[in-house]
């Protein structure tokens, strides 16, 4: 909820509705149980930054159709990335039905992550894992690059008035293609999280809609990582 949060508000900054969080999380999710479940031999400390990374590296591909959309033919975000939402979730339904699913499962799922790609918990038995603490930090390194670097103020000065941030310079196609790239990565991670921290595989039909919950959660808090 955290990292969907984020996301949310890190495309709201600069007026990108995205309203594919919900694929993008998925995408995310099935690209870190591929290589959780796929590559071993592996110590933990390479194959779970690995999986959180491809969870990342997806999450962030998949916004890639709409900014070039955007970009191209200046296409409003919204419906691209509401339609994207159902292709990435049914896309994961058809890998974990059948070239990815566990045969010995009761469910459509893929096969258990190996022990090296799960995050640790920090209570035997609870499952608060170290994800909490990681997503906590990325909180405060968003509000850092929103508010305290140059390309955050460009994203903001985007939101506020685009005309305005185009006549004095500033480069207003690349914030927008930024915004969804690092929207779709921070949501990615959190996929990646819920598959390597709870459910240890992907799992059909998994998420009730956290990246909906997501952009509740960035409108309460105004689009601010640490209100998030």
């Amino acid at each position: 909820l955290i990292l969907s949060g984020l996301a949310a508000a890190v495309a709201f900054r600069p007026s990108v509705f995205n309203l594919g969080l919900d694929g993008q999380l998925y995408i995310g999710a099935m690209a870190a149980a591929v290589v959780g479940f796929s590559v071993p031999g592996l110590p933990l400390y390479i194959h779970l930054p690995l999986c959180l990374l491809a969870g990342i590296i997806a999450g962030g591909l998949w916004t890639l159709p709409v900014s070039y959309l955007r970009i191209r033919w200046n296409i409003p975000v919204m419906v691209p990335t509401l339609m994207l939402n159902y292709i990435g979730i049914l896309f994961t339904e058809y890998l974990v039905s059948f070239p990815f699913r566990d045969s010995t499962a009761t469910m459509a799922a893929t096969p258990e992550l190996f022990d090296t790609a799960r995050l640790p918990h920090f209570i035997r038995g609870s499952q608060i894992n170290i994800g909490f603490i990681i997503a906590i930090v990325i909180a405060f390194v968003t509000y850092w690059f929103l508010f305290k670097t140059k390309t955050g103020y460009e994203l903001r000065i985007v939101g506020f008035n685009p005309n305005f941030a185009a006549s004095s310079g500033m480069p207003v196609t690349r914030s927008i293609f930024l915004a969804m790239l690092i929207s779709g990565g921070l949501v990615g991670l959190g996929g990646a999280m819920l598959i390597t921290g709870f459910f240890g595989r992907f799992m059909s039909s998994f998420s009730p809609g956290y990246g909906w919950d997501g952009m509740m959660i960035s409108l309460l808090a105004q689009n601010h990582p640490l209100g998030v």
